[in-house]
């Protein structure tokens, strides 16, 4: 599949995603003359994608043979550009768990066993993590019980909310680990975060966003839905961009791709770049037109780091992490690191490990391992001032001190 963004940059593209969200139809007829124009409307243009999104409600309705019938259109049309897909699902993609006779989530279960796709591997689950381009995406899905005891849509818990098996704590586990990629983070899923059009509370868990966080791609908010002023979409009925409240994080409401209740068939293309930004161009399907387009720059500050024995010897990255493999091997190769500090390494308190498997002492396997130049393994997965502390830690054992400048801080 091919794309033109509207607007002209030298910066070198990581990835572009086609990302939907909102088809929200049990008419089969429908649902193909939607995709069509969008598909046709992008086909028209040039460049090309990597994966495609779909943020949930891809069907409407409790009639499982209407829900089959819908999403067998969509597998149809979207599996023949051959492009990867995620999916989370929407508050209308689990109604027919809980309301229909025979309780079934067609979208779900189709996409879950297509290899083409890939989506929460439980339905109770809130999440799953992937990657595109330089960047780490956060998908959040709504999610239900199996047997539909409880069901968060909506942004809130419905149904037997003492059922429901997650906490802050949890929720704060998920966007702290996440954060430890060092990479810079996008979030998509069905609902938008405090501050965004019909904001999800249940998100608030999730706060505050790592300052990794570049933006938030949401649906479930249908641009030009006016049908229920003013409540719901309401006067903000036409923004599609906002701020994440307290925070310096945009976010992106890319529904609907119908236009029965949004005013056209709509969606959006991702940009990612090589550099650590980002941009999100609206495209109006019905009219073959651009809407909209914000751009994410990355850090101006990269991460920085001086040995003193050394001067000429600076290390900068935008991201942390690279950094200090960068780091590791230059001391490896310069002063002998892994004799001067033993191996295997552990810092007892931390994710700080280099093994010889990618396993931590206790067996459990390492989140992110990267493999070394001795053919080791170091815990990827560590905070920024964990990665600071391994700087610091790793040039003592070589007899140098290291010091920071830049994104340290």
């Amino acid at each position: 599949m091919a794309v033109t963004v509207p607007i002209s940059t030298d910066r070198e593209v990581a990835a572009r995603v086609w990302v939907m969200s909102d088809l929200q139809t049990d008419d089969p007829d429908v649902a193909r003359r939607c995709l069509r124009t969008a598909i046709d409307d992008v086909d028209g243009l040039h460049r090309t994608c990597d994966q495609l999104w779909n943020l949930g409600d891809a069907v409407s309705g409790t009639n499982i043979e209407r829900n089959r019938a819908v999403t067998d259109v969509q597998l149809e049309l979207l599996n023949g550009l051959d492009l990867p897909g995620r999916y989370v699902m929407g508050n209308h993609d689990i109604d027919p768990m809980r309301y229909a006779d025979d309780p079934r989530m067609p979208f779900y279960e189709a996409v879950r066993d297509d290899p083409n796709w890939r989506t929460t591997d439980d339905p109770a689950a809130f999440y799953f993590v992937d990657e595109v381009g330089e960047h780490t995406v956060l998908f959040l899905s709504d999610h239900v019980d199996a047997d539909a005891g409880w069901a968060a849509t909506h942004g809130r818990i419905r149904g037997d909310a003492d059922a429901y098996p997650y906490t802050a704590r949890d929720y704060r586990a998920v966007i702290e680990e996440v954060s430890r990629s060092g990479n810079p983070m996008i979030m998509a899923g069905h609902n938008a975060f405090a501050g965004g059009n019909r904001a999800a509370t249940l998100q608030d868990w999730f706060m505050p966003l790592p300052p990794e966080t570049c933006i938030h791609l949401y649906g479930h908010a249908h641009i030009g839905d006016e049908r229920n002023v003013p409540s719901d979409s309401g006067r903000n009925a036409y923004r599609t961009i906002s701020s994440v409240d307290h925070h310096r994080i945009p976010q992106v409401d890319i529904a609907s791709l119908e236009d029965h209740r949004g005013d056209v068939i709509r969606s959006a293309i991702l940009e990612t770049y090589v550099d650590g930004g980002c941009s999100v161009h609206l495209r109006d399907h019905t009219h073959g037109r651009w809407l909209e387009s914000y751009v994410v720059h990355a850090s101006q500050d990269p991460y920085v780091v001086r040995l003193d024995t050394d001067p000429s010897r600076t290390f900068t990255s935008v991201k942390h992490g690279d950094l200090l493999l960068d780091l590791i091997e230059y001391l490896a190769a310069e002063y002998d690191l892994f004799d001067a500090i033993s191996l295997p390494y552990r810092v007892d308190g931390t994710n700080i490990t280099i093994a010889e498997t990618p396993s931590h002492p206790d067996g459990s396997e390492m989140r992110q391992p990267r493999e070394l130049p001795n053919g080791w393994y170091l815990e990827g997965g560590l905070h920024k001032h964990e990665r600071r502390q391994t700087i610091v830690a790793f040039a003592q054992a070589c007899g140098l001190t290291a010091t920071f400048d830049g994104h340290w801080e």
